[in-house]
């Protein structure tokens, strides 16, 4: 059933019933427009051009709020429709990699408009204090490591416990990013979290996904895989400091031409900044990062150790979102190449350990200058050349023209290491508009 269908004329109803049953209708519109060009490119993805590439993400949305349930006293129900449209513009054919990997994370990738949300949602649910989401609706659990639906939306249940005891929050949670279909099978999630505040707030989390479509593990066939996350996250903020730090496990198995194979792997990331006085200059941010994903240790061929969720963090739009401008590292993935591996890292590799240090130097005259230092390494290797995949360094400058709407320029370059035949530079010029409502 098309959930759209039932959404929009129930939207159209309830902003319609004006201040009798709505108090409020929300509008919000985002755009990002970026101009990138690429020297070397080919380097880390053989097939693809250097560009001028012109990357389009675009969102527009509406919610109608505090739409009162004369049943009960307290209890209000949101109806939200939200659509996206992603895309690289004047592209009208199949993208290639390194883009391909993105593209595929969406309904529609040609900048076509596609719907990210389609929920009601359900506040002070019964009077109690418990809130229900039915539908299509963004979603990140913790920092995203293990689950993000990445600007896409994930269509399904979410019941959140708001008050379970004292300060003790939770929620339970059943999506189906893809659906089945005789082509490529389905994938679907279920899972659930508990907060917990201290003197910062921790968030333990347990999901499993349940994934029919074909795909590959330790590079066979598999035609059904079953795969179990576990993690915690902790955040603190203290007055100049900031931390965060996650880590997460992942078990199951999955079914092969050659028998069966089991997932045994595991992920952790910490990170920390704080606001550094300089003087007469200002005030200034440092900022430091480590993670690393678990490979796969050849010598075990009936076990896969390499940590790669499904959905985690990849994406924003077609463009990386991870750890550094060029490589847009996870700790599972990167960049995509032209090869046949699923996390775009040379043949023979998988797991990626990070190292990031950075700092964001005291405005001058409006502009903000970020400054990244990244060093990647996988963390298995079979390859002859080693675990060595490259440094790379960022240098960016974002001026707010107005409270919504902000300019940013970008030059990266990257370094590849030994793992890639060709150790020129890839160099990488940018330059954003990014505009919020």
């Amino acid at each position: 059933m098309n959930i759209s269908r039932i959404l929009v004329p129930a939207i159209v109803l309830a902003a319609s019933a004006g201040g009798a049953f709505a108090a409020k209708l929300d509008l919000t519109a985002e755009a990002d427009f970026k101009a990138v060009s690429y020297v070397n490119l080919k380097n880390l993805a053989p097939s693809a051009g250097n560009g001028p590439y012109f990357f389009e993400n675009a969102a527009l949305g509406f919610t109608v709020k505090n739409i009162k349930l004369p049943a009960y006293e307290e209890s209000t129900m949101d109806i939200g429709v939200g659509f996206r449209a992603v895309g690289i513009a004047g592209s009208t054919t199949a993208y290639r990699q390194p883009f391909a990997m993105a593209a595929s994370r969406y309904p529609d990738s040609s900048f076509t408009p596609f719907m990210e949300r389609a929920y009601v949602k359900v506040n002070k649910l019964l009077d109690y204090d418990i809130t229900f989401t039915a539908g299509r609706q963004p979603f990140s659990l913790a920092s995203g490591l293990a689950l993000s639906d990445d600007g896409a939306g994930l269509t399904g249940l979410r019941m959140k416990f708001n008050s379970i005891w004292r300060e003790l929050a939770g929620q339970l949670f059943a999506f189906q990013p893809k659906a089945e279909d005789s082509a490529s099978g389905g994938v679907s999630i279920a899972g659930a979290s508990i907060e917990l505040p201290s003197e910062g707030l921790w968030q333990i989390y347990d999901f499993w996904e349940f994934d029919r479509k074909t795909g590959k593990v330790l590079e066979s066939p598999e035609s059904r895989a079953t795969r179990h996350f576990a993690g915690v996250n902790y955040t603190l903020r203290q007055g100049r400091l900031a931390f965060e730090g996650e880590a997460a496990i992942e078990r199951g198995s999955a079914k092969t031409d050659g028998g069966e194979v089991s997932f045994k792997g595991a992920a952790f990331i910490i990170s920390g900044k704080w606001n550094q006085p300089m003087g007469a200059m200002g005030n200034g941010t440092g900022r430091v990062a480590f993670g690393r994903g678990s490979g796969d240790k050849s010598s075990t061929r009936d076990v896969d150790e390499t940590f790669f969720p499904s959905y985690g963090h990849r994406t924003n739009g077609l463009e990386r979102s991870g750890f550094g401008e060029i490589y847009g590292a996870s700790l599972y993935d990167a960049l995509g190449s032209s090869t046949s591996t699923a996390n775009g890292l040379p043949e023979g590799m998988s797991g990626i350990q990070m190292v990031n240090i950075g700092a964001t130097l005291p405005v001058y005259k409006g502009i903000y200058t970020d400054i990244d230092l990244f060093f990647y390494e996988a963390a298995a290797s079979t390859a002859k050349e080693g675990k060595k995949l490259g440094t790379e360094w960022d240098i960016k400058l974002t001026c707010p023209i107005a409270e919504k709407l902000k300019l940013s320029a970008v030059y990266a370059m990257f370094s590849p290491g030994k793992a890639y035949p060709s150790h020129a530079p890839v160099h990488k010029f940018a330059i954003q508009t990014s505009a919020r409502f």
